[in-house]
């Protein structure tokens, strides 16, 4: 079965035939109708981009050029003395 799974055959056809199901199946996707936005709705819209950038620009100042691989860490909740994740 491994074989079979790894052969060239398979590849020959399962590429073709991924090619045809995805060529049959987006012409029979309907184009969808533009969005139409009135001023206000625009406006709105563009003023919460801005507002959650600038949020994003508060809440990320304090870590700014500081690469997370630099600081040290000392204070843990508790000592870690091995890892709890199982290999």
């Amino acid at each position: 079965m491994k074989r079979f799974l790894n052969s060239v055959s398979v590849v020959r056809l399962g590429l073709p035939l991924l090619l045809a199901v995805f060529l049959l199946t987006s012409s029979m996707v309907r184009a969808a109708d533009p969005l139409r936005l009135s001023r206000a709705d625009y406006a709105d819209r563009a003023h919460a981009a801005w507002v959650a950038q600038m949020a994003a620009v508060y809440l990320g100042f304090p870590f700014e050029h500081q690469a997370a691989s630099v600081k040290w860490l000392k204070d843990y909740p508790r000592p870690y003395t091995h890892s709890s994740r199982a290999w």
